[in-house]
C-alpha cells in the first residue's frame, strides 16, 4: 500500500484502494450474470425456432414418404437436413413439397 508498509497510519489510502477493488469484483459479477442470460437467452432462441419449424415441417415431410417416416428419429435427421438446406425459415410455398426428399438424398 504504501512504501513504509504501515497502513494503519494511512486509513484514507487503503479506502482508495480497496474501493477500486470492490468495484472491480461488483463488475465481473455483473457481466458473468449478463452472460449467462444472454446465453440462456440464445438458447431458448434456437430451441424455439427449431420447435417452431418442425412443428410445421413434420407432418408435410411425413406425408411426402409416410414409409420411411413411420421412425420418428428418421424423420427428424431429415428435418435437421432440411433446416440447414432452407436456413432456418419454412417455406411458405407447400406445392414444392414433393422436392424435399430429392434436397435431402442430394446433401
Amino acid at each position: 500500500m504504501n512504501k513504509c508498509g504501515a497502513s494503519e497510519k494511512y486509513p484514507e489510502s487503503k479506502s482508495e484502494i480497496q474501493e477500486p477493488r470492490k468495484l472491480i469484483r461488483d463488475l465481473e459479477k455483473k457481466e458473468a450474470k449478463v452472460a449467462d442470460e444472454l446465453r440462456s437467452f440464445k438458447l431458448a432462441k434456437e430451441q424455439s425456432s427449431n420447435n417452431f419449424l418442425f412443428a410445421i415441417m413434420r407432418p408435410r415431410l411425413r406425408k411426402q414418404n409416410e414409409g420411411r417416416y413411420v421412425d420418428r428419429f428418421a424423420l427428424d435427421k431429415d428435418l435437421i437436413i432440411l433446416r440447414n438446406i432452407f436456413n432456418n425459415k419454412v417455406p411458405l410455398d407447400d406445392s414444392k413439397d414433393w422436392q424435399m426428399p430429392f434436397l435431402i438424398y442430394h446433401v
